[in-house]
């Protein structure tokens, strides 16, 4: 659900539909893509560090972060997308072997026993309003960081950061505690047989 909402984010936000926030950022040179893991989302922007090119190029972050629009179509062709890709990632002997391991430390059904990208079965049931709730729970500016590299000033870069994200608000909600490990006993082992393989995959 979480990777699913973050490929939603550039799929129209703002008063921009999908082609136009792609156009916003070629327009400005820039690069945009995000990437989810177990812990968290992270949207990265590479830009022009010329005043107002960056100035243009947060303004469509900050529609992106903080006014999604989750279309349904936009939905249903993203997820059906990520189903296909799921079939691929389940031949590839790395993911696999990834996927196994965290799942002989946490369990299937463990947050961290799950696969970031989930399962085709599960990703089927999803609604577009699960997304929206999502990041209604999630992307927060209390539960945000943001971090700007390169040749831009903290002094240029607040008035900017000030115009894209000034609005987004969030209302109070206490925090939710990371899911504890489960107890696991001893060494195991554990063997995924690929009949024919001509490599191995070992993870300790």
């Amino acid at each position: 659900l979480a990777a699913r909402c973050a490929d939603l984010l550039d799929e129209g936000a703002g008063r921009r539909s999908a082609l136009a926030i792609a156009e916003a950022f070629a327009d400005e040179g820039a690069e945009y893509d995000s990437a989810t893991t177990h812990s968290g989302t992270v949207l990265r922007v590479w830009s022009l560090s010329e005043r107002d090119s960056l100035d243009r190029v947060l303004g469509v972050l900050g529609d992106l972060v903080a006014r999604p629009r989750f279309l349904r179509g936009e939905f249903a062709r993203v997820r059906a997308d990520r189903v296909t890709e799921i079939a691929t990632w389940l031949d590839d002997p790395a993911t696999v072997a990834g996927l196994t391991l965290a799942q002989a430390l946490y369990g299937r059904e463990h947050a961290y026993g799950r696969p970031v990208g989930g399962r085709a079965a599960t990703l089927r049931t999803l609604r577009v309003t699960d997304a929206q709730a999502f990041w209604r729970r999630h992307y927060r500016p209390d539960n945000a960081a943001l971090i700007a590299v390169g040749a831009v000033r903290a002094a240029d870069l607040l008035p900017m950061l000030e115009r894209a994200f000034g609005g987004w608000r969030a209302p109070p909600r206490a925090r939710e505690p990371a899911p504890t490990a489960p107890d696991r006993p001893g060494p195991r082992l554990v063997i995924v047989d690929r009949d024919g393989a001509p490599q191995s995959e070992v993870r300790l």
